[in-house]
């Protein structure tokens, strides 16, 4: 998550604070500054900007499928343990996030660049995703997967475990209205 995660009910905007608990997170939001600021200085109609370069930046919620076999990934581990015969091990079962097909984010992605080349106001940060409603937590997803392959699944939280974030939603309306 790009964002400053604060367990917000509702889902981050682009315009919320930046941040993380976490290297990964951190790191995004650092991308994210840098294109910001290459935005401004590089992006524009002053003397030593160019009008003809447009940057801008789309933000995933948690994307599942196309070849994704990475460790710590839940449809992954998922899909070895019931290849296995083992219960799926989930970290946080109550965790909610955005969940989607890679090929929905990519299709978004060739979407705005093909936009931002005809519209420069676009050229600005996006998050994409499923709208609030569709996101769902690691618990239901376990359930859905199970319902499709025999097996189970076993909570594995630990209290003593590095911080994982518990709500990670994200709105998704700007991308909606481009």
């Amino acid at each position: 998550m790009v964002y400053r995660n604060n367990e917000w009910l509702y889902g981050y905007r682009e315009d919320d604070p930046l941040g993380g608990h976490d290297p990964n997170s951190s790191s995004k939001a650092a991308a994210e500054l840098a294109i910001a600021s290459w935005r401004a200085s590089l992006c524009g109609s002053q003397p030593h900007q160019s009008p003809h370069l447009l940057i801008a930046s789309a933000w995933a919620g948690n994307v599942i499928g196309g070849g994704d076999w990475a460790a710590d990934r839940i449809v992954p581990d998922a899909m070895r343990a019931l290849e296995r015969g083992e219960p799926i091990g989930v970290r946080n079962p109550a965790a909610t996030r955005p969940w989607q097909r890679v090929l929905e984010p990519l299709d978004g992605y060739l979407l705005l660049a093909e936009r931002l080349s005809a519209d420069p106001s676009l050229a600005s940060a996006f998050n994409f995703g499923p709208q609030l409603e569709a996101h769902r937590s690691v618990r239901e997803l376990v359930v859905e997967a199970l319902l499709h392959r025999p097996g189970s699944w076993v909570d594995q939280s630990d209290p003593g475990a590095p911080h994982e974030a518990s709500l990670l939603n994200l709105v998704i309306d700007k991308v909606t209205a481009a």
